[in-house]
C-alpha cells in the first residue's frame, strides 16, 4: 500500500482497508499488479482531490485549446482599418494570447508598393514590442505576398 508520502507500506488486506476508510470520501485503487505471486501495490485517493486535479487539468487543456488568435491584415490596408486592427493585437497579447499576425494580398486588392510594405510590416512589428509581445516563430513567407508572425506575451520576470 503507498501511503501518504508517496512510500511503500507493509502488505494489508484489502478488506481491512475497505473497512477502516470513509468509503463516502475516499477509494482505494489499484496502482500496479503485484511481481511474481507479491500482492498489487493499491493507494488511498481522496475523492474531493482527485475532483480537483481534473478540473484544474481541463481548465488548463480548454485554456491552450482556445488561447490561440489569429489577425490577417492586407499590405494595402486603409489607415482607419490598420489601427483597429493593431489595436486588437495590441488586446490580444496583453491578454496572454497566441496570436497569429497574416499579412497577406487579398485577391481583387491593387497591389502594394515596397515603401506600404515596410511601412506596414515595421508598424506590425513595433505594435508587437509595444505589447510586450515576443515572436515564438521565425517569421514565415515573403513580404508583399505573404508572411505570418507568430506571436506572444513576454512571459512575467
Amino acid at each position: 500500500m503507498v501511503n501518504e508520502n508517496n512510500t511503500l507500506d507493509p502488505p494489508i488486506r484489502r478488506s481491512t482497508v475497505l473497512n477502516n476508510i470513509d468509503r463516502s470520501k475516499e477509494f482505494l485503487i489499484k496502482v500496479s499488479d503485484g511481481a511474481d505471486g507479491a500482492p498489487p501495490v493499491c493507494k488511498l485517493v481522496n475523492k474531493m482531490n482527485l475532483r480537483e486535479a481534473e478540473r484544474a487539468r481541463a481548465k488548463a487543456a480548454h485554456v491552450t485549446k482556445t488561447s490561440f488568435k489569429q489577425v490577417e491584415l492586407n499590405w494595402a490596408i486603409d489607415n482607419h482599418d490598420l489601427n483597429h486592427r493593431l489595436k486588437k493585437i495590441t488586446e490580444f497579447i496583453t491578454k496572454g494570447f497566441k496570436l497569429e499576425v497574416v499579412l497577406m494580398r487579398k485577391k481583387g486588392k491593387r497591389a502594394p508598393t515596397a515603401e506600404e510594405v515596410k511601412n506596414l510590416m515595421d508598424k506590425v512589428v513595433e505594435t508587437i514590442k509595444e505589447a510586450n509581445g515576443m515572436q515564438i516563430k521565425p517569421m514565415e513567407g515573403e513580404p508583399g505576398r505573404a508572411v505570418t508572425i507568430t506571436v506572444r506575451k513576454k512571459p512575467d520576470q
